[in-house]
């Protein structure tokens, strides 16, 4: 029986933690931004709201931003200083000029929010591809992978079994191939297990017990009418990565925590 599951993502404090050092911010500091996003969101666009949210900040969360999003930030403060400036001289500033400063300095500080969590993103998710291709090399597969954009294929071969993995936006679907009896269930439960104990816990969305050794849905689409791409898991993981990255909703920001499930849209396998 070959089976495929779609998983959301936790990684463990350890992992976390060896992310924010890699981007040079503390581990709560992911949290800090994910806040400020929510914040921003209901804020009307008025320049006293936007003020407030600013003085409102952090310490840290103003170092994390000045981190991750430098450029982003420093433009944001610009259209926010810019809109002061048109504020204070009302009187000589037509009504819709003020709007229009007010929404450019709202949308760039939505701006550098966003970039801060990017970054947090791709650190988190090339993070736990490493922890999915050391799995696979410790369960003796030969690993191949490939990147498109924001989503990974990781390539897995044993004798006849074939594994294709992919993660994004904190979601990692797994299909099996190859594979005709109850081997399949065992293989995809020690991949789990093995994902799992390099703090890369995966927590089961969706499953598909589709009994086709040739694969289901993630690798029947990564196929397509190039069955020849199944000789060469290079060709074949690049064209998986494609397909998801240019079929599934862009990600949304993750949670990047130990204590919450990671949040991202399910990649449409």
């Amino acid at each position: 029986m070959s089976t495929s599951t779609t998983s959301t993502v936790r990684l463990n404090a350890t992992r976390s933690a060896q992310v924010a050092k890699q981007l040079r911010i503390a581990l709560e500091d992911s949290t800090l931004v994910r806040a400020a996003r929510a914040e921003l969101r209901v804020t009307p666009e008025d320049l006293a709201a936007l003020e407030s949210v600013m003085s409102g900040w952090s310490p840290a969360l103003t170092s994390t931003l000045a981190t991750l999003s430098p450029d982003e930030i420093a433009r944001a403060r610009s259209a926010v200083t810019r809109a002061v400036t048109i504020g204070k001289r009302q009187s000589h500033s037509s009504r819709a000029e003020i709007v229009n400063q007010v929404a450019e300095a709202k949308e760039q500080l939505a701006q550098a929010l966003s970039q801060a969590h990017r970054r947090i993103d791709t650190a988190s998710a090339e993070s736990t591809a490493q922890a999915v291709v050391a799995s696979g090399q410790q369960l003796g597969y030969r690993v191949t992978r490939r990147r498109e954009g924001c989503t990974t294929a990781i390539d897995m071969r044993r004798d006849h079994e074939i594994v294709l993995a992919v993660v994004r936006g904190g979601t990692i679907a797994l299909d099996h191939a190859g594979l005709a009896d109850a081997t399949c269930l065992r293989r995809h439960s020690e991949l789990f297990d093995e994902i799992g104990s390099r703090g890369v816990e995966l927590v089961e969305v969706g499953r598909d017990d589709h009994r086709d050794d040739s694969g289901g849905q993630l690798i029947r689409a990564a196929v397509g009418d190039h069955p020849e791409l199944l000789g060469d898991p290079g060709a074949f993981a690049l064209s998986a990565a494609r397909q998801i990255e240019h079929t599934s909703p862009q990600p949304e920001a993750w949670n990047y925590t130990t204590e919450a499930e990671l949040e991202g849209p399910r990649i449409q396998a």
